[in-house]
């Protein structure tokens, strides 16, 4: 609990007890599906830009995305969009949490209306998007598994694609998840093999690269590149989604200052490395492997 709140309060610097109301009312929104009483009179409201993030879960999306959001002309949800409507499939059904993977059937909506689809998250996303923004951005994992839908449903989308080191990636999953209900019973166990973990990440990253060419903007990030260069990284980014690049810079004590926010960027896969033993890393290396090879990952 006390490294939760800690992560909050990192994340939210500048803007905690702000925040910590919303949240609040985010969770009241989310718990009671509010969403389902004021939708009828929720309008569709329509940026400039509309862009999304998706990658695999512990990729660093959450603090990209705080970034990204605290750009003076950019909003962002509260939460991942995919909990604050009813639009989008749950790919974490029958309790596979964060292991999308095992409902990946479900992420084929080639039999829904793009359209339709977006007008009904427009709405239910609407009261939580900042006024006077031009660019939304919706981080939510899983939307990294039907970019093609968004980008025919969505006017002017940009994808932003997170990818990193595949061992760190499995190992913060199985340290932070853990299987419920249905999924417990079917493991028989309280928490996931590291082979499992595995699986979601390979997956993750074979959507984005099957799908990639597939929309009409897509930038791809690397955790790595990123926690080493954050500077150029989110300017860059910046740039691809069309909002002032120069809103970002370097503090005296190495924070980065956007807008009014101010972070601290770490490199955090030693740590996660550091948390993997031989028999871990064996385990994983032959599930991973290949995709590993092939984003350019040593074992």
């Amino acid at each position: 609990m006390w490294d939760r709140i800690s992560a909050f309060a990192e994340r939210n610097r500048g803007a905690l007890f702000r925040n910590a109301i919303r949240q609040l009312a985010v969770r009241l929104w989310i718990r009671f599906r509010l969403w389902r009483i004021f939708h009828p009179i929720l309008p569709a409201r329509e940026p400039e830009t509309w862009v999304f993030m998706g990658g695999c879960y512990n990729s660093g999306t959450t603090i990209l995305r705080e970034m990204i959001g605290a750009h003076p002309e950019v909003a962002s949800l509260p939460r991942e969009g995919v909990e604050m409507t009813d639009a989008f499939p749950d790919l974490e059904a029958d309790g596979w949490v964060r292991m999308w993977v095992r409902n990946a059937e479900a992420a084929d909506m080639s039999d829904l209306d793009p359209v339709k689809l977006a007008r009904r998250a427009k709405r239910d996303w609407s009261p939580w998007w900042r006024r006077g923004a031009s660019v939304f951005i919706e981080k939510s994992i899983i939307h990294g598994a039907w970019m093609p839908t968004l980008d025919t449903g969505f006017q002017n989308a940009r994808f932003i694609g997170v990818i990193r080191n595949g061992y760190c990636v499995c190992e913060g999953i199985r340290r932070r998840a853990r299987p419920v209900d249905a999924a417990r019973a079917t493991l028989g166990r309280d928490d996931y093999p590291i082979e499992e973990v595995g699986l979601q990440w390979n997956f993750a990253n074979q959507v984005l690269m099957r799908d990639r060419t597939s929309v009409k903007n897509y930038q791809e990030v690397r955790y790595e590149e990123f926690a080493a260069n954050p500077i150029q990284t989110i300017r860059a980014i910046f740039t691809f989604i069309g909002v002032d690049p120069d809103a970002v810079k370097t503090l005296e004590d190495g924070q980065v200052q956007i807008g009014t926010r101010k972070f601290r960027i770490r490199n955090q896969n030693a740590d996660s490395l550091g948390r993997l033993d031989a028999a871990d890393r064996a385990a994983l290396w032959s599930v991973i492997g290949p995709m590993m090879t092939e984003l350019g990952y040593e074992e």
